[in-house]
């Protein structure tokens, strides 16, 4: 077996461990690269009369040095558009897709060079006209929360107006031609800045000089239950895709994954996320099984009896998705089948196919709420 990741799946390792196969060779208990990965922690606090800064002065420095040099640089962003979620300060109301219940991001657009604005879910694929008031009270005051990569392009465009700037993300990009192509008349350029999302990843062989997550915050803030594996192997794709520096902006002490990220040091994050996932019961130690359904406040409770009924024996863990609002609520039961049970029972699986047909059921899941 080739595992051909910089970071494989922590099953992967639990598996290698336990010898249900054995690789060629020692497994490297720390990767070593050229460019260093430098945490800046940024401490400044936004007040009413000085405005949020997106960039740190490290990160400037170390980017004009860069361009003063011919280099190309990458700034990854976690979300796209403007930002991930719209809220009103009035009454805390946040716009979500009808379709599933998500926040809608905030994503702008041109047509004849018309600047357009519209609420999108990356979940459903809904879009529609981004609103200037409240669903809710009819306010106006509507503000923007999170950081997304037109944010980020915004922001730098303001310090450094003659910058080459590309930005790759599923909205610019709509198929892996257009991406490579966008990546290509990148590199192409004498320098120049690249900002992108996870999309951009895969595009960055020939490499860049200096890179940087903008805001680790919002990174982390995805919700999965792989979330550490994801960042770790996010910070060691661009150690590995960069030669001279990388630089991850937080507003959050550094901790362990940091630590880790910054010596290369696989085995030792390996051994933290293997015992976490051990004690909380996820896999490669359990299996999920998440069960959903949805409807009204009340209509969710009818539409459950049944399941319950049917899903007695196993004994499930119910629970609403946080996501739910007044007018659509979801509702789960999820299934842990342990580590020692190689198949799923023939009995369970009978189970679940006298499920009712409005019920979804997902095997282990990126994410359970």
């Amino acid at each position: 077996i080739i595992l051909g990741d910089t970071v494989p799946r922590t099953e992967d390792e639990v598996k290698r461990r336990d010898e249900t196969y054995i690789t060629y060779g020692e497994e490297a208990k720390r990767i070593a690269f050229t460019a260093p990965l430098s945490i800046i922690t940024q401490r400044d606090k936004p007040q009413p009369d000085v405005p949020f800064q997106l960039f740190s002065q490290e990160l400037v420095l170390s980017v004009d040095r860069a361009l003063e040099a011919r280099g190309h640089v990458f700034f990854y962003a976690a979300r796209r558009g403007l930002a991930p979620v719209v809220a009103c300060i009035d009454c805390g109301y946040i716009f979500r897709c009808p379709d599933s219940n998500t926040p809608y991001s905030l994503v702008r657009t041109y047509k004849n060079a018309e600047e357009q604005r519209w609420f999108v879910s990356s979940t459903s694929g809904r879009r529609v006209p981004a609103s200037d008031v409240c669903n809710n009270c009819g306010s106006w005051r509507l503000r923007e929360r999170g950081i997304g990569i037109q944010q980020v392009h915004d922001e730098w465009l303001k310090l450094r107006p003659e910058t080459e700037v590309t930005v790759l993300d599923t909205q610019t990009a709509k198929t892996p031609k257009q991406a490579q192509k966008a990546a290509k008349d990148f590199f192409g350029k004498r320098s120049g800045i690249l900002i992108g999302t996870q999309v951009a990843l895969p595009f960055l062989s020939q490499g860049v000089d200096v890179s940087a997550v903008i805001s680790l915050d919002a990174t982390r803030a995805i919700p999965t239950w792989k979330a550490d594996e994801s960042l770790f192997r996010l910070l060691l794709r661009l150690r590995e895709c960069t030669s001279k520096e990388v630089l991850v902006q937080t507003r959050t002490e550094p901790d362990n994954l940091l630590i880790h990220a910054t010596r290369g040091a696989t085995e030792r994050f390996y051994d933290e996320e293997i015992a976490l996932r051990e004690m909380l019961q996820y896999p490669p130690y359990n299996t999920f099984i998440l069960l959903t359904w949805a409807g009204s406040p009340t209509s969710v409770l009818e539409l459950g009896k049944p399941v319950e009924e049917i899903l007695s024996s196993v004994e499930p863990q119910y629970y609403y998705n946080p996501n739910s609002t007044p007018k659509k609520t979801l509702r789960h039961a999820l299934l842990r089948v342990p580590q020692s049970v190689t198949s799923l029972p023939a009995e369970l699986i009978t189970t679940l196919r006298r499920l009712p047909p409005y019920v979804k059921v997902e095997i282990n899941p990126e994410r359970i709420v």
